[in-house]
């Protein structure tokens, strides 16, 4: 059997309906509707129907009797009340249909955030990157004994990745680290967050002083939200 913690009130079906109930008659038929609709179901067992209606007089017993036989029938063992089934149904399907619709709702905002969170993560991120290129531009390069001088980047380079890594590469091993040790150590920052990683290495390259693999890991613990870059 199905329950409703609530249901539609027709009062004018209702007072046409019970018009000819007595106060505790009619008292005594609301009693069993709120429980049909809270339960789902209410017990035919005479005793059972008169501790849930609370009728202790014989005028409330024998109330409860009368709109039990003349609103209700029984089916085994139950009170079964057409309407009551029907509405209970109906709420049910109008329940249902709402949290169907608040979830569809959350799904489509969450994914609204998500893809705008991406969007601005990926735009801080290569701004981060083109800071960094103009602020640290490529070294002198020596081949067969001539310097060579690579071309000064652009205001907006062409992979913010390459620079982000570029300047993490050059400031770990400066620190002791080899290459490849450097780039698992950024690869492994920037899957959480290349914008933040960006942010880190501009502070690292501008106080060359401090520790650098330390105070990265130290950045990207959720209890640094706070520190100052």
């Amino acid at each position: 059997m199905t329950m409703t913690h609530w249901y539609s009130w027709f009062p004018g079906d209702y007072l046409r309906d019970t018009q000819h109930l007595s106060m505790v008659e009619d008292a005594a038929y609301r009693r069993l509707l709120d429980t049909y609709y809270m339960t789902g179901k209410v017990s035919a067992i005479a005793e059972v129907l008169l501790r849930v209606c609370r009728a202790v007089t014989a005028d409330e017993q024998a109330a409860v009797r009368k709109v039990a036989s003349e609103f209700f029938e029984e089916r085994d063992g139950y009170l079964y009340h057409e309407k009551v089934e029907r509405e209970i149904l109906r709420s049910r399907t109008v329940s249902e249909r709402r949290s169907e619709s608040g979830q569809r709702g959350a799904l489509k905002t969450n994914g609204k955030r998500a893809a705008n969170a991406a969007a601005n993560a990926a735009a801080n991120a290569a701004a981060n990157a083109a800071a960094i290129a103009s602020a640290y531009p490529q070294p002198h390069v020596y081949t067969e004994g001539k310097p060579s001088v690579t071309a000064p980047p652009s205001s907006s380079p062409s992979d913010p990745r390459k620079a982000i890594f570029d300047l993490g590469v050059s400031i770990l091993t400066k620190a002791g680290d080899t290459e490849k040790q450097s780039r698992s150590c950024l690869a492994k920052f920037a899957r959480q967050d290349e914008g933040k990683l960006a942010e880190v290495l501009g502070y690292l390259a501008a106080h060359p002083k401090v520790e650098p693999k330390s105070y990265i890991a130290a950045a990207f613990k959720p209890e640094a939200r706070g520190l100052v870059l």
